[in-house]
Order: structure tokens, then sequence, then C-alpha cells
């Protein structure tokens, strides 16, 4: 029989090693704290620009910043993770490792963006409801984002985790304050705020040159040598990043494409919402790496990951319940009586997350087992399965579809990946 008592001793032990003994409890503690800020003041900044630029303007709005933010997830190469990990592990690399990014994020991010115009210019029908003016300037921000990024993730590999919330919150902060000036005082629209996001985005980047060149002088010399080594390591977990990426933000342009622009606005709502949710675990799981990753055997990191699992399920799976029965009245106030469409697309939603939830934390085991090639599979055929799901579902159920096909998808992506640790632990046994 099931000793349930010595069962929930055992997830206690668990829940204590993990968040209230360890050693780096200040640390979690000040970076969640952030991370909520900067989700609390990003829905401050979408109900102000959702209320002033109505379902459209927010569905171009919505559509921009995706473009940025796909062209900084295809553009990053898993650098953002190697420099976390080879200034943790050598801290002489750190000088070249500053440079490097500086080189990677210029060049890389100005060529990704130079693709980008050249492909839109091709397939112009894309997005013919939004202005070529405003996809160039929104395109003007990919290279700072993307040095952003590996700034960020250097801060973290040298442990200067106060200084990397400060500067997350400076960055979110700002932005906010200008985009919500520029809107509610001067009256302006879409093209000022993607002004603000570059303007922003570059003001930062100076900030964190000038924090990371006080640290390790910095020559700006690339090293080529280093860049292949830590290219070879972080491409793995580029190609897992992008596919969960792919998986979890294509269908945005999807419903774009079938749907037209308004309904994206609806959709990025519930979408946001959903975000807010799905935060949890993904600051768990971003916390209980490095503590998965000192274990010897694939044993036993998949039995803290699975207590972990289970864990923040338990604790998910109240929030996803109640909320759809709140929806309505939270988009009403936040949002408006005129974003209601989002209600259905939030519900469907919530199982999702909650597979996604589980999923990011049992996914974990693959990165800190060295992230073997076969673990790449579970995401690539999330997001393809994601994209046919749509081609469907979109047209059916409208953004309620698009839900739909997510929620399924990541509850395929949850077996494929409890498969996969299965997999390999009954090799580790053999072996």
């Amino acid at each position: 029989m099931i000793n349930f008592s010595e069962t929930i001793k055992q997830y206690k032990a668990v829940f204590w090693s993990l968040f209230i003994k360890n050693s780096f409890a200040h640390n979690i503690s000040s970076t969640f704290i952030t991370r909520v800020s900067v989700i609390f003041i990003g829905t401050v900044v979408s109900i102000v620009t959702s209320r002033y630029l109505g379902p459209a303007g927010k569905g171009i709005l919505a559509t921009l910043t995706a473009i940025i933010a796909l062209a900084v997830q295809f553009g990053n190469f898993g650098m953002q993770s190697a420099n976390t990990y080879f200034i943790s592990s050598k801290k002489s690399n750190l000088a070249s490792i500053i440079s490097n990014s500086v080189w990677i994020s210029m060049i890389g991010g100005t060529l990704i963006s130079l693709s980008i115009v050249i492909y839109l210019f091709i397939n112009k029908h894309l997005l013919q409801d939004i202005p070529a003016l405003l996809i160039m300037l929104t395109l003007i921000c990919v290279p700072f984002n993307l040095f952003y990024l590996f700034g960020q993730n250097i801060l973290i590999g040298i442990k200067k985790i106060n200084l990397y919330n400060i500067i997350e919150l400076l960055n979110t902060g700002l932005s906010a304050i200008l985009i919500i000036v520029s809107l509610i005082i001067l009256h302006y629209q879409i093209k000022s705020i993607i002004v603000v996001i570059a303007m922003t985005a570059i003001l930062i980047d100076c900030i964190l040159i000038l924090k990371l060149t006080k640290i390790s002088k910095t020559l700006l010399t690339f090293n080529y040598q280093l860049f292949k080594v830590m290219f070879s390591y972080g491409l793995k977990i580029y190609l897992a990043s992008l596919f969960a990426f792919l998986m979890l933000r294509i269908d945005i342009f999807m419903v774009k494409y079938y749907l037209g622009i308004e309904e994206v606005g609806f959709y990025s709502i519930a979408v946001n919402m959903a975000d807010l949710l799905y935060m949890l675990p993904v600051t768990i799981a971003s916390l209980l790496f490095p503590k998965i990753a000192e274990m010897k055997t694939i044993i036993q990191k998949y039995q803290i990951a699975a207590k972990t699992a289970i864990l923040t399920g338990i604790i998910m799976a109240p929030f996803l319940l109640i909320a759809p029965l709140f929806s309505k009245y939270i988009i009403n106030i936040m949002y408006g009586s005129n974003f209601s469409a989002a209600v259905p697309a939030f519900a469907w939603l919530m199982p999702g997350i909650f597979f996604l939830s589980l999923a990011t934390i049992i996914g974990i085991v693959f990165a800190a087992s060295g992230m073997p090639w076969f673990s790449l599979a579970p995401y690539l055929f999330a997001a393809i399965l994601n994209i046919v799901l749509n081609l469907f579902l979109i047209s059916k159920y409208n953004i309620a579809g698009a839900s739909i096909s997510s929620t399924i998808s990541y509850l395929f992506l949850l077996i494929c990946n409890y498969i996969g640790i299965r997999i390999m632990i009954k090799k580790a046994r053999i072996e």
C-alpha cells in the first residue's frame, strides 16, 4: 500500500530544501518579485494600449512586438545560455564573452532584420495591414534587444543578480512610462510606441555595456575560437528554445493570416493573461535547473523534477480552474467590454497552461543532462502539431480554435518529455 503520510513528508522535504533552505533564497525571492513587477507593468501597458488603440491598433502592436521577439529568438543562436555557462565555468572568459556578445548582436541582429525586410518585400501580402514604416522602425530594435538578452545572461553568469533585476525593472519601467506618456498626454499613436521601444532598448544597452566594462575590461575584439566552442554548446538549447517559441507564438501569426488583425488583438489579450499564470512554473524551472544540474544521475534529476512538477501542479490547479470563471469580468474591467471576445480563447488555454507547466519543469532534466539530440524532438513535433491543428481549428472555432490547438500541443509535449526521460532512465540502468 502507498504510505500517503510518508509521501507528503517527502514532498514537504523537497519544497523546504528547494525554496526555504536554499542558499540562493535571497536571489530567488528578488528575481521572482522582479518578474512579478515586470508582468504587472506589462499588464498596465497592455491595458492602456488596448484602450487607446482599440482592437485593430492593439493587433498591429501585438504583431510588431511578436516580430521583434521572433527575430531575437532566431538570432540568439543559444549564446545567452552559453554566456552563463562559460562564464560560470571559467571567469577568464568574461572579457571575450562581452566582446563577442556585442559583435554577434549588432552584426547578427542587423543581418536578421535585413532578411526579414527582404522576405516581407517578396511576400507583401503577409503584413499588408501594417505600414512599411512601422515594420522598419520595429526591426531597428532587433540588434539592441539581442544584446540585452546576452548582457542579462552575462550578469547571471557573474552572479550580479541584484544588478540584473535593477536593469530588468529599469528597462520595463522606463519603456512603460514613455509609452503611457506618448499615448495619454501627447496623443501619439503606434509609431510613437515603436520609437519609444527602440530608444529604450538603445539606452538600456548603453547602461548595460557601461556596467559590464566596469566589471571587466572589454577590448571589443572577436574571439573566434571561443565562439566556436560556445556555439557548439548553445546550438542544441537554441533549437529546443526555437521550437518551443514557435509552438507558443506561431498561432498569433496564423490568427492574423486567417482572421485578420482585429482578432489578433482579441487573441493577444488571452495569451497575455495566460502568460501571467505561466510565469510561476517558468520561475520555478529556472531556479530548479542549477540544483538538478549538480546531481550525478538521471534518476536523481528526474525524481526531484517530478516531485517539483507535482507540487507546481497542485499550486497551479486552483488558479487555472478559477481564472476562466472570472475572466469575463477581469477583461471587461481591465481592457473594456469590446475585448470580451478574448474570454473563450483564454478559457481554452487554461488546461494547456497546466500541461505546459508540468512539461517545462520535467523538460529541464534534458538540459541538465547535456541536452541529447533526441530531446529536441518533442519540441519540434509539438510545434508542427500546433501548426497543423491551427490550420483546421482556427477556421472552425476562430481564436478559440487557436487556444484548443495550443492546449493539445502542450499535452503532447508533456507526454513526449515524460517518455523521453523514461527512455534515458532505462538506458542509464542498463549501463
